[in-house]
């Protein structure tokens, strides 16, 4: 008896799905699901925008970049800025902790009383390299990036919107199943 997987249950080899990290040992395709795409072009994109050379002239990386740009309109807490941003508080603590340690912004506790409360400000450091990096980018619009960049922008907004259509669905899906009681139902067309 041949115990080829090809062989069982009358499966063909490649038809099968895989874990990704089994897929590519037994030769067959990947699959990836709706939200592992999406990390997988979220990931590309944001490479391809921390690559752009301003960032690392200046030290910090795009999502340090995103930060001050949230705080160019005013002070706020790092809860509101995780908010805003759509970062967990730690991720926010660990990247406000970066740029108050090249002195782009300051933390400050508005209240003695309620030591978590801490208020994050751009220093002028920060206002200068906002400025910079939005005339560099403004110069670059006229050229060859400017391309790249508005595709990766078009595609992070596409990406936006499938994320949040997944979240929809999902949100649906459990409505779905409150609601039937996590019946399944199975409709017979064999009588």
């Amino acid at each position: 008896m041949n115990n080829r997987p090809s062989d069982l249950a009358g499966e063909s080899f490649t038809s099968r799905a895989y874990p990704n990290d089994v897929a590519p040992l037994i030769g067959a395709p990947p699959q990836l699901s709706p939200l592992e795409e999406f990390l997988v072009v979220a990931s590309r994109l944001n490479s391809s925008i921390s690559d752009l050379p301003i960032f690392s002239d200046h030290g910090i990386g795009s999502a340090n970049w995103a930060l001050l740009k949230l705080l160019e309109s005013g002070s706020m807490s790092t809860e509101q800025l995780a908010q805003r941003a759509n970062l967990s508080r730690q991720r926010v603590r660990v990247q406000v902790k970066e740029l108050e340690a090249k002195h782009f912004l300051s933390v400050t506790r508005q209240d003695e009383g309620d030591r978590r409360l801490r208020i994050v400000h751009i220093l002028p450091r920060g206002t200068a390299t906002l400025l910079d990096i939005s005339i560099w980018l403004q110069s670059r619009s006229q050229r060859e990036n400017s391309k790249r960049l508005l595709i990766a922008i078009k595609q992070i907004r596409l990406l936006q919107r499938l994320f949040h259509l997944e979240k929809i669905s999902r949100a649906r899906e459990e409505r779905f199943r409150k609601k039937s009681g996590d019946k399944l139902v199975v409709s017979s067309d064999s009588e």
